[in-house]
């Protein structure tokens, strides 16, 4: 019996590429089915498969007509905070060769995307490709300029009839004078999706405000607007005229927006009052700010706190009465008794859809976690509606002395998370170990990560930070395991124990990533500096090891983790300078040289590191860099291993 196409098609969604590819040659039904899944949206990663489907779409003329979209990999950075980060994936480069096959061959092309620094490599971007696309790749705002000057012929601008998504990113003005952003955004007036973006957030500050009159025009010139983000930081404030004027102006209705997003500062608490206001059709909502009222320089009159505070938590509520589509909220930043009032919850909780939340709990001591956490779990599941689907959360952990008839006690973590046991949908958590200070590790009530996953047994991804990683004195069960996949620890004191269990107990677990984190317990007497992370049994996508540090360190020294690294009992890496200063990795073949590494028993304890040091040293010092120990790791396989900034 052969199988309809749609049901084909259905069963290729759940198939590798290379899988599909086999299924080519089962029989002449299953190869145009397959064929066509496989050519409709393609996924590149490598510099070679930029050339392979050059060749591919240049031989065969039939493939061209199945193409609806290409989709070239972007970078992607992991971000440790205060300005640390490390490119976890190379963007793959696209040639104006393969630009030019495409314009040519795939005459049904709707969707190309690459990394926006390819822009500059291309000579031209074909006009005719250009039109027919319903999503652009990310635009520089810096080449808007030139970009508007492409298309348009004669002084008269080009309409992108097709084109519904747009990204553009850059750390100009995006608003100032004429701008080229509101020009081009009169030409589409059918785009559906818009997201800007800044490329530099360090400079956060120094960012230009970004008025409700920008917003109003922003949605005068796209009328069809389902979806709006501003990604990164951008300062939200409001001009001296909508200041001076809120009472009488008229918020217009944007019914069509469903999604919105706003990352950066809130400067106004008028923006969250234009959301209750505008948007009644709004069904996700995501909220990445900081609330810094007095940095508004239209804002010439200091306004109570208590009033602000007042403001935003009516107009919160005004968004959970009026907006009876929201289905998903996500807010971090904003000081948590600002939006997360028993109105909120009660009105939320009453719809008839679930709610999806991903959250962060800021600005509360241990009185006000508890409270929270109460609040969430009194309207997990209401009498009347659906559920409470609390997805993600991130929660500072304090530890509570509480007086009783005993005496005073001490509330530890695990009381603070116990509520958590409700969710079943919580994949997601962070617990930030607030009053338990990252000094010596020798805590008495550190995180226990069996613990954890027995409690939350949902859990697919795990952060901790300024605490210890221990595990609990009950014995392990051998068939016990958990759905981990990823585990973040910073600042963090650790036990090799920890390793050993995951890689028995925690078999999907796919990345780890630690940063600035601390070995506590000597894992070898023939070297107090090596590191061990024994992870045998696991088949990982990324390893991070960002200055993680021997038990002989101090904690608080600021010094570099280890320098050294042997990988699989058999490779030898030592973290160098290269040329202009750049880090890189270099294997360590000499057995001499090893066999110091490995038995080197001097240790030069440094309580302070000097900021003025070099940060690495070169091939030839690497006696320098014996002090640090070196890292001892073991893992069935790992697509990528990061030593500090250097891929191994």
């Amino acid at each position: 019996m052969v199988l309809p196409r749609e049901i084909l098609e259905h069963i290729a969604h759940y198939l590798s590429a290379n899988d599909q590819y086999r299924c080519l040659n089962v029989c002449q039904a299953w190869y145009h089915a397959f064929l066509y899944f496989l050519y409709r949206f393609i996924r590149i990663s490598t510099n070679e498969q930029v050339n392979q489907l050059y060749y591919a779409l240049r031989e065969n003329t039939c493939l061209g007509p199945l193409v609806r979209g290409i989709a070239l990999e972007k970078v992607k950075m992991i971000h440790f905070g205060m300005g640390t980060h490390l490119k976890e994936i190379e963007p793959t480069q696209i040639t104006q060769e393969l630009l030019d096959i495409v314009d040519q061959r795939c005459i049904y092309i709707e969707e190309l995307d690459f990394d926006q620094s390819q822009w500059s490599i291309l000579n031209r971007f074909p006009l005719h490709l250009l039109f027919r696309l319903k999503r652009l790749p990310t635009l520089n705002f810096s080449d808007m300029r030139i970009f508007m000057k492409s298309t348009t012929t004669d002084g008269h601008p080009y309409r992108f009839e097709h084109l519904n998504q747009l990204r553009i990113r850059g750390n100009d003005d995006m608003f100032q004078g004429p701008s080229p952003l509101l020009k081009l955004l009169s030409f589409i007036p059918q785009l559906t999706t818009l997201v800007l973006e800044r490329d530099d957030v360090q400079n956060k500050y120094k960012t230009p405000i970004l008025t409700l009159e920008h917003l109003e025009s922003i949605h005068h010139n796209l009328p069809e607007l389902q979806d709006l983000r501003f990604v990164n930081h951008f300062n939200y404030g409001i001009s001296t005229y909508y200041l001076h004027n809120s009472d009488t102006i008229i918020v217009s209705s944007h019914p069509k927006l469903r999604r919105l997003t706003l990352e950066g500062t809130l400067q106004s608490y008028q923006w969250i009052q234009h959301i209750s206001k505008a948007y009644p059709s709004l069904e996700h909502i995501h909220l990445n700010l900081v609330h810094s009222p007095y940095s508004n320089p239209s804002t010439m009159e200091i306004v109570p706190m208590q009033y602000l505070n007042y403001k935003i938590k009516k107009a919160f509520q005004r968004i959970a009465a009026h907006c009876p589509q929201l289905c998903s909220v996500n807010i971090r930043g904003l000081s948590t008794p600002l939006w997360l009032t028993s109105k909120f919850m009660s009105i939320q909780s009453s719809k008839p859809v679930a709610t999806d939340m991903n959250v962060q709990f800021y600005g509360l001591d241990s009185d006000g976690v508890e409270r929270c956490l109460a609040l969430l779990t009194e309207h997990k599941t209401p009498p009347h509606g659906h559920h409470l689907n609390l997805t993600g959360l991130r929660l500072p952990i304090w530890k509570k002395k509480i007086v009783n008839g005993n005496g005073q006690n001490v509330m530890s973590w695990r009381e603070t998370i116990r509520p958590l046991r409700s969710f079943h949908n919580l994949t997601r958590l962070e617990l930030d170990a607030v009053s338990m200070a990252f000094i010596d590790g020798s805590h008495e009530d550190g995180f226990e990560l069996d613990t954890l996953l027995r409690q939350l047994i949902h859990l697919q991804s795990l952060k901790l930070s300024g605490s210890l990683l221990q595990l609990s004195d009950e014995d392990p069960h051998d068939n016990e395991q958990f759905g981990l996949t990823e585990l973040i620890l910073h600042r963090m004191f650790f036990s090799p124990k920890i390793m050993t269990y995951m890689s028995g107990h925690c078999l999907g677990l796919k990345r780890l990533i630690m940063y600035d984190c601390q070995q506590n317990e000597i894992a070898a007497t023939d070297n107090k500096a090596r590191i061990t992370i024994n992870l045998d049994h696991l088949m990982l996508d990324l390893i991070v090891l960002y200055r993680v540090r021997h038990p002989f360190q101090f904690a608080q020294s600021r010094a570099p983790g280890a320098r050294f690294m042997r990988l699989n009992s058999t490779h030898w890496f030592h973290v160098v300078v290269g040329e202009a200063s750049v880090c890189k990795a270099v294997p360590v073949m000499d057995t001499k040289k090893i066999s110091i590494i490995q038995h080197s028993g001097e240790l030069q304890l440094l309580e302070e590191w000097d900021p003025n040091r070099v940060r690495y040293h070169t091939e030839n010092e690497w006696l320098e860099d014996l002090t640090f120990g070196y890292i001892d790791i073991c893992c069935q396989s790992a697509k990528k291993i990061f030593l500090d900034e250097c891929l191994i």
